[in-house]
This record gives structure tokens, sequence and C-alpha cells, in this order.
């Protein structure tokens, strides 16, 4: 027995060592490894940006970055406590994150060492392009890619390109011409409130949001609705900008056009995480129909597509003299409408939400609106330049609503090795800029910068031009679309309050007792303004 016992204990610590070993061995080396990482690295070497500490070797940060960014963001600032560049782990490679706006101003300065085109290149890929035609759009001296002089006597890339810009660089300037103040902004703008006019009708709202919309009521006489407040300016700012810039041609080829868009851009996130097809089938569905339907479009003869904004006009008829198919042109133009359309229809949720839930702020913004109009009962012929030049609540809010909930981030990625501040940065890393991260400054913004304050700009108007509160980006990245996004947002706000009588409610139309703004739902990857936690119902009557 004895004999049996001992030698029973004898196979089990056989068996067991190897085990014990391996697990000493790899926590020794993991223990190695952190040691190296996060202290013995930093101190061999000053001038690189510190790694924010992470447990597993190139996953590093990016669970927790797609599930929250701006938790990483505040974890980062609590361990540095100082204003340097640090940096992250994601899939193994390196972001540097900037901090500090001189550092920023120095990014955007840096054309040449850090680039915006490797990004909008992976973008273009995403979207179905060609990789030959994506390279051929980044070449300089685009007019030798033309297929013969006549070709070349008529096209923008030769005749209107003096410094040889490549196709990426030289449809930059033309958004420049199409959004900045003057005749073709001016066309959009006469469009423009047409179309929102049609859409901010009962019967429409009953018809477009009947089958996305559970919790739905309306009463006999299409005289009120009740609907999901986010859905509300989604809908109407989607069906009348895209209206806008392509006209309702687009809408017979494809009269689902806008829903399944927006599908798509629901998950459309995942493109700038490099999400495999496979993790991301209805993604995929949802832009082959989307591309499918511009692609024919594009293809109609200009006859037949006459309202179509000068911009995807001039980039059509280049894609084209360039050698892109439809497909191509289509995919390309398509990412141009992701950058329209993912910002505005949550601004004008968040400007809708402060508003209803605040009576105060609501009767300051429906004085300054009826200031605008030619007459106390049109809700038609209001003045475009009045309403934001005129409106200093409403300004403010539009002004606060950037401020707090735009998650946008100043992407760049160094193609040489520079120097951010102190930090060296290197050939592949990645550049972020986390706009709101800006924002939040309480030495710009005061204390309270975390929380909502309509009054925060009309207390102090400085604060727009100080350089930390920069909403539209920077560099040559400034958003052109800036000033349609403003009266597009201005105008459905303006048009709504002065058509209807909007009120927060229950699902069903019920009376809501002091009403609240819903919280920013932090879950979710945004890539532009923030998406609420939940959404509010409101009731719209004629």
């Amino acid at each position: 027995m004895e004999w049996q016992l001992s030698h029973h204990k004898i196979s089990l610590g056989d068996a067991e060592s190897p085990l014990a070993f391996k697990a000493v061995s790899i926590a020794i080396l993991w223990s190695l490894w952190y040691l190296w990482r996060f202290y013995i690295v930093p101190a061999l070497y000053p001038n690189e940006p510190r790694i924010l500490p992470y447990w597993i070797p190139f996953i590093g940060h990016t669970v927790s970055f797609v599930r929250c960014a701006e938790n990483v963001y505040r974890r980062a600032n609590a361990h540095f406590p100082d204003t340097e560049p640090y940096s992250v782990i994601l899939m193994g490679g390196t972001t540097v994150i900037i901090r500090d706006i001189k550092d920023l101003s120095s990014v955007w300065r840096n054309t040449s060492a850090l680039s915006y085109d490797p990004f909008t290149s992976r973008m273009l890929m995403a979207f179905g392009i060609t990789p030959h035609h994506v390279r051929n759009l980044y070449k300089p001296d685009p007019a030798r890619l033309l297929p013969d002089e006549q070709t070349r006597e008529r096209s923008l890339l030769s005749c209107a390109n003096p410094k040889k810009l490549s196709y990426m660089h030289l449809q930059s300037q033309w958004f420049k011409t199409q959004l900045l103040p003057g005749e073709h902004l001016n066309g959009l703008l006469n469009a423009y409130p047409v179309f929102l006019s049609r859409f901010l009708d009962i019967s429409l709202l009953r018809k477009g949001l009947a089958r996305e919309v559970t919790s739905f009521k309306c009463d006999g006489a299409n005289t009120s609705v009740t609907l999901p407040l986010g859905r509300f300016c989604r809908y109407v700012l989607a069906q009348s900008a895209f209206r806008t810039f392509f006209g309702e041609e687009l809408f017979e080829i494809e009269p689902e056009f806008t829903r399944i868009y927006q599908r798509w851009e629901d998950a459309s996130w995942k493109i700038f995480y490099n999400f495999p097809h496979f993790l991301a089938p209805g993604l995929q569905a949802d832009r082959k129909r989307v591309i499918a339907a511009l692609a024919v479009y594009l293809d109609l003869p200009e006859s037949k597509r006459k309202n179509t904004a000068w911009i995807f006009g001039a980039m059509n008829s280049e894609l084209t003299n360039l050698g892109l198919p439809a497909h191509d042109r289509a995919g390309l133009i398509m990412m141009i409408c992701w950058a329209m359309n993912n910002n505005a229809h949550y601004i004008a949720f968040w400007m809708f939400a402060h508003i209803l839930t605040n009576p105060t702020l609501k009767a300051s913004i429906e004085s300054e609106i009826s200031a605008c109009y030619p007459s106390p009962t049109s809700d038609q012929g209001c003045d475009m330049e009045k309403l934001s030049s005129a409106c200093p609540h409403l300004n403010a809010l539009w002004a606060e609503a950037l401020r707090l909930y735009n998650f946008s981030t100043a992407v760049r990625k160094a193609v040489d090795d520079c120097s951010v501040g102190t930090k060296i940065i290197h050939k592949g890393d990645q550049v972020f800029g986390p706009v709101r991260n800006f924002h939040l400054a309480e030495g710009v913004f005061s204390s309270g910068a975390a929380d909502f304050d309509h009054t925060r700009f009309l207390k102090n108007p400085k604060i727009r031009q100080a350089k930390e509160y920069f909403p539209f980006g920077g560099g040559h990245t400034l958003c052109p679309g800036r000033y349609f996004a403003e009266r597009e947002v201005y105008l459905l706000v303006a048009m709504s309050l002065r058509r209807f009588k909007m009120e927060v409610t229950t699902a069903d139309g019920g009376v809501v007792e002091s009403p609240k703004v819903p919280d920013i739902r932090m879950d979710l990857p945004s890539l532009a303004a923030a998406a609420p936690a939940g959404d509010l119902f409101v009731t719209v009557r004629s």
C-alpha cells in the first residue's frame, strides 16, 4: 500500500511539473516583456512617444478601442498627466495620439511626412474601386493619363490644373468650388428648401417611416404623428439632401435608395476598423446595392440627369476620362455621400433634443426664427442669411452641439520619419487627433466643459476662435461642407418649428413630465457626431 501510494504521488508530480514549468515560464517571459516594453524602452528612448500599457502583445488596445475609444483616451490622460503625444497599439501597429494643440497644428502643417492619402486610398478600395484605378487617382499630372489630345483640351485635369495635382488633390479643390460661398453653393441652397418643405409633411412622414418604426402613432385626420426624434431628423435630412445633390432621377432608378444607404451607414464604422467581409455580410450587400444604383445613374446621359450637383457632374466626367468604369465612379461618389451624410442628422437630433426639453431655450429660438420669415404665419421664404447670422441662441446651440457631441478624429499616416514636438514619429505610424479631447479642455471652455451649456457661446463668443475649437477639422482637410451643413440643419430646425407643434411624449403620445436629453452612446464607434444612448419620442402636430 505504501509503495502504491508513493508510486502514485510520483506519477502526479511527473504529470504536473511540465504544466507548472510552462506556466511559470510564460509568466516570467510576459513579466520580462512588460518590464522591457513599458519601463526600460521609455528610459532608453525618451524621444519616442510613451506607450499606454496593455496586457496582450500585438492585440494591444484594439478591443477596448473599438468598444469605446473615449475610455481609452480618458485612461491615457489619467496615466500620462502631461499633454505630450503618447501611443496605443492597434492590431500590432502604432497609433500616436496628439493632445496639445500646438502639436496638432504641426501635424496639419506637415503635409509631406504626414499624409491623409493612405486613409482615403484604403477607403477607396473598401468601396470596391479597382486597385489599379486607385493608384492612378493619386498620380501627379493626371492629364498624361488621358487617352487623347481632344480629351485633354476639354478636361479639368489638364486645362484647369496648373500645379499638375493628382486627381484626388484636384478633387479637393472642386469641393471648395462647390461648397464654399459662391454660385454653386447658392444653387444647392435654392434647391434644398424645396425638398425639405416637401418631406416635412405628416403624411410623408407616416409613409416614409412606417416600415422602420415599430412604435408609431397617428390620428385619423393626418394632423399629428408620434415618432422617434432621431429617425425624424435622419429621414427628412437624407431624403432632402440626396435629392438636392442628385435630383429625383436617382430615386427613379432605386426608390429605396435612402433606406438601403442608411442601413449600410449604420454599420459603416466597421470599414474604418478593417472588418473582413465575412464579419460584415450585410454591410457588403447594401454597399453593392447603393453602388449599383449610382452606377446606373452616372451612366445616364446628362440630358436625363439635369439636376446633378456640379461637383458630381465634374467628378463623373473626369473619372470617365481617366477610364474608370461606372462601378468605380459610383464607389468614389458613395464615399463622398458617406462624408456628407454621417454628421448632420446626429447634430440636428441633439439640437432638437435640447430645444424640446428646455422651454426657455425653445421660446428664444422660436422668437429668433420668426424674424427670419416674411410674415408671422409663413413657413416658406426663410431668409437664410439672417437665419445664419442673426439668431444668437440658435447659433450658440449649434456651436455647443458641435463642441460636445463631435467624436471625429483628425487622422494622418507617417509616410516618412518626422517629429511632433519632442517626439519622433516613424514611417508607418498612424497619428490621431481626437477632436473631443480638445473640446473638453476646461482651460479654454471653462469649468463644466464636459456638460452641455447652450449659453456657453453666448457668454463668450470669442471661444469660437480658440485654436482648440475645430469641429470641422483643420489644415488642408478643413471641411468645405461646413457652410451647407450649417444651413441644412438650421433650416430643418426653423421650418419644423414654424410648421409643427413639437413636444416630447411617450411612444404612444402620452405626456412626459420634465423630459431629459438622452446620454451619449459610448459603446458604438463613431466617425463623426455621437449617437444617443436612447431616442426621444416626439409628437408632431400640424
